[in-house]
């Protein structure tokens, strides 16, 4: 499960003040797939001022991608059905610095276990799949494989 914090940063001189929260508890609409896993990364909005959290959970193929404003957490997330279905709950995402490209290292027991997404950073919408496992025959059974995301240069 998910639970969010809201804090209000108010401005003391020189320097930012976080003050008590206003809130926390686990949010309904936030609560993550069921099961959950560890796979959560987050990126900027294209309007480069809001954030998308994303999720994605075990024995589903859902992403589950969540708004965040100044306003704060979308109601309900903008959910994805593309791709592999995890058979664990270990293993992580990366996003791309500019929030295009989604990386997932999973296992699912196939020896296929690193899959490579598109990710739109207007709607929150995940798509396209490729499997970009090394060697599915000599694929370490392991969802911690690593994948590093780089910054190309345009």
């Amino acid at each position: 499960m998910i639970a969010v914090a809201v804090y209000s940063i108010t401005s003391s001189g020189s320097r930012s003040v976080i003050t008590s929260p206003d809130d926390f508890s686990p949010l309904p609409e936030f609560a993550v797939s069921t099961p959950s896993s560890e796979r959560i990364t987050a990126c900027m909005h294209s309007n480069c001022k809001d954030i998308w959290v994303l999720e994605h959970g075990t024995g589903n193929n859902n992403f589950k991608a969540w708004l965040v404003t100044s306003s704060g957490v979308s109601a309900a997330p903008v959910v994805s059905a593309v791709g592999t279905i995890p058979s664990v709950p270990y293993g992580f995402m990366r996003l791309s610095h500019n929030g295009k490209k989604l990386i997932m290292s999973a296992y699912n027991g196939t020896g296929k276990n690193l899959f490579l997404y598109d990710f739109n950073n207007t709607t929150g919408v995940v798509s396209g799949e490729i499997d970009v496992t090394a060697s599915p025959a000599t694929a370490r059974q392991n969802p911690y494989g690593g994948c590093p995301v780089k910054a190309r240069p345009s």
